[in-house]
């Protein structure tokens, strides 16, 4: 008895708690930071997995929306590339090309003559 007795003084005073007073005290005392320890340990797991739901939901629509603007730059390149060919504006540039490359100049039109 007398061993306990004196390993709690010795833990009181590790404590800053009076060794002369009753265990209980001591130990309640302990209790009630241990719990409000653990509630704030557990409400910071709570905060970090929040935030990092947040980026997670962040990233994710980024990523979403890039690969919608792709998807829509690529269908709107398509609806171009077929008003092009329905209109013709795609062949006029090489009919253009063509004619250019092959005009016979007007002095070898007059010497033809």
């Amino acid at each position: 008895m007398n061993t306990a007795i004196f390993q709690f003084s010795l833990c009181a005073q590790l404590f800053c708690f009076d060794p002369l007073a009753c265990p209980e005290e001591l130990f309640c005392i302990l209790a009630k930071f241990l719990h409000c320890f653990s509630e704030y340990h557990h409400q910071l797991w709570v905060e970090t997995e929040e935030q990092e739901k947040i980026k997670r939901q962040t990233l994710a629509r980024s990523y979403f929306a890039k690969k919608t603007a792709r998807r829509r730059e690529k269908e709107r390149d398509f609806e171009q590339l077929i008003s092009a060919l329905q209109s013709g504006d795609i062949f006029k540039e090489e009919l253009s090309r063509l004619r250019t490359s092959f005009r016979v100049t007007k002095k070898i039109r007059t010497k033809v003559s």
